[in-house]
């Protein structure tokens, strides 16, 4: 066996190694980012809400076209 091919064999066995250990380690994770936090029941009630709007109502919304003089006031209208 020559030394070309006997480096070759070794870095094909180091190759083929690293590819099953990661391979391994990416199906360990499989519970994915749905179960990575645990909620209170309050907050997951509300996420679980959250989760059920599809759009925005927008019947009843005001806009005024340009600035307004003091918009970051809590009580402009």
């Amino acid at each position: 066996m020559t030394r070309a091919s006997r480096l070759f064999s070794a870095l094909s066995l180091v190759f083929g190694f690293a590819l099953l250990t990661v391979s391994a380690h990416g199906q360990r994770r499989s519970e994915g980012p749905a179960n990575a936090y645990k909620f209170t029941p309050q907050a997951q009630k509300v996420i679980d809400r959250l989760d059920t709007f599809s759009s925005i109502p927008d019947q009843d919304w005001q806009y005024h076209v340009g600035d307004v003089p003091h918009g970051e006031r809590p009580d402009v209208d």
